[in-house]
């Protein structure tokens, strides 16, 4: 049976149908019967009986049963709640990850837990198991490096610049060294040009310290990632945003949208922007704005007017990528 909390206005079980509940549940968990017992766990949880057995078995019953993304997510619920149990919690996620060879969340949850735990079992067990794991970091990332280069060999033949983007933005909390022959070819070949612009500021940030070659927009340029600006930091970008700036007090989503173009242009041509007239971007890029917020009097200057094209032309260039 079932009674109203005055509290809280949930339901809540009586004694003797969580009893029966709990029975019924860890009797299919018993007899591996996961996806029977998992419903039971959840309804008993849902009625706000959160006994560490429960939760833990329901993660059990998830893991058992293929669901791991969600036996993680429930799991790193657990541990931002900071309860009696937390450690019991920490101790799980971190078997759960190792056994699904997640290595490297292995190291990097213990390291930060390890900082703070003074429990002395579960300080050993913690340090034990990051043991383990360290040696299986290194063919964890081996192991990454080579899908992550054949998929994007991949992407590359096939010519999917979606499949590219994707791919080597999905590098920016790593190490690209190992990647750096495939980005100096994408660099002097015909590659989406917003493509050659993410691998750029991945060198930039990774500090790599060499003369590349750059092929973009029938160009050709030399650089060394490490020193050459970083494109909101370029001499054009500042100038032009400096012009703009009035704007930013007087309209807001005038400058706002004005600032998009300009990022969005600078970002796609980089870093062939030596040779912009700053005075002249900011015409166009203001004219452009003009347009949006439909004021036909603008005059415009015949060399504006070939910068807006410019501008549109690069805007398509930009959005073009999403549209694949």
């Amino acid at each position: 049976m079932k009674r109203k909390n005055q509290d809280s206005g949930k339901l809540v079980l009586f004694p003797k149908e969580q009893t029966r509940l709990e029975k019924e549940a860890f009797d299919y968990f018993k007899s591996h019967q996961y996806k029977r017992a998992l419903p039971v766990f959840e309804e008993l949880i849902d009625y706000g009986i959160h006994d560490v057995d429960i939760m833990v078995a329901k993660v059990t019953c998830l893991a058992e049963l293929g669901d791991l993304k969600e036996a993680e997510r429930f799991l790193e619920e657990l541990i931002d709640q900071h309860t009696d149990d937390y450690l019991t919690y920490i101790h799980i996620y971190a078997t759960l990850l190792f056994q699904f060879h997640k290595h490297k969340k292995v190291k990097e949850l213990l390291e930060t837990v390890l900082v703070d735990v003074t429990d002395a079992t579960y300080r050993h067990q913690f340090e034990n198991l990051l043991e383990i794991n360290e040696p299986l970091v290194d063919e964890e990332v081996s192991s990454e490096i080579n899908v992550t280069k054949r998929e994007l060999n991949d992407a590359i033949n096939h010519h999917n610049t979606l499949a590219q983007w994707h791919l080597i933005n999905h590098l920016q909390q790593s190490d690209i060294t190992p990647y750096l022959e495939i980005f100096k070819t994408l660099l002097t070949s015909e590659t989406h040009p917003v493509v050659q612009s993410v691998i750029i500021s991945l060198m930039q940030a990774n500090r790599i310290d060499e003369v590349v070659a750059i092929h973009k927009f029938n160009q050709e340029m030399m650089l060394n990632p490490k020193i050459y600006p970083y494109f909101t930091d370029h001499p054009i970008y500042k100038a032009v945003q400096t012009m703009l700036h009035d704007l930013e007090e007087n309209n807001p989503s005038f400058y706002r949208l004005a600032m998009q173009i300009l990022e969005r242009y600078i970002y796609v041509r980089y870093p062939f922007i030596e040779d912009e007239d700053a005075g002249l971007l900011k015409e166009a890029i203001v004219s452009i704005v003009n347009q949006a917020f439909h004021d036909p009097k603008h005059a415009v200057s015949k060399e504006a007017e070939d910068k807006m094209i410019q501008l549109m032309e690069t805007e398509q260039l930009y959005f073009s990528l999403l549209e694949e």
